[in-house]
């Protein structure tokens, strides 16, 4: 991790926050991703090397701990309390980006698998109904 070499809190948070894919990371953890597969999902553009670069870095900062499942194999990974703080500023981040970056989205940001992933981690079931329900989403170019 780079630093800037001074002792101020907003340097010393920036380090850790700005990293590139940590903020996107933190976003899923604190969304209730666990496992290491799901993560990689919602970061699609990183490579597996880096995504496990960076869950080490948020450990080792003690914003992040590995858990043993107790069913399954593989580790799964969870917010600490430290890491359950920056969630307001990341869920801020995303209202800004949201208000501010009004720009026309480029072809290489238009991902329909990730649109379809954050579907399915945000969507509220019960909002349906209690009956089974299907959504049909059709993308035009």
């Amino acid at each position: 991790m780079r630093s800037y070499g001074q002792f101020c809190p907003i340097s010393k948070a920036a380090e850790i926050f700005c990293e590139r894919w940590t903020p996107l990371i933190l976003r899923d953890l604190g969304k209730g991703v666990s496992r290491f597969s799901e993560l990689q999902r919602g970061v699609a553009r990183a490579s597996p090397t880096l995504l496990s670069k960076r869950l080490k870095q948020l450990e080792a900062e003690g914003l992040v701990e590995r858990r043993l499942p107790e069913l399954g194999r593989g580790w799964t990974y969870h917010l600490t309390a430290p890491g359950q703080d920056l969630m307001p500023l990341v869920h801020a981040l995303g209202v800004w980006g949201q208000r501010w970056s009004r720009r026309e989205l480029m072809d290489h940001e238009l991902d329909a698998g990730l649109l379809l992933w954050a579907i399915e981690r945000g969507a509220h079931p019960d909002a349906f109904g209690a009956r089974r329900s299907v959504v049909k989403l059709t993308f035009r170019e």
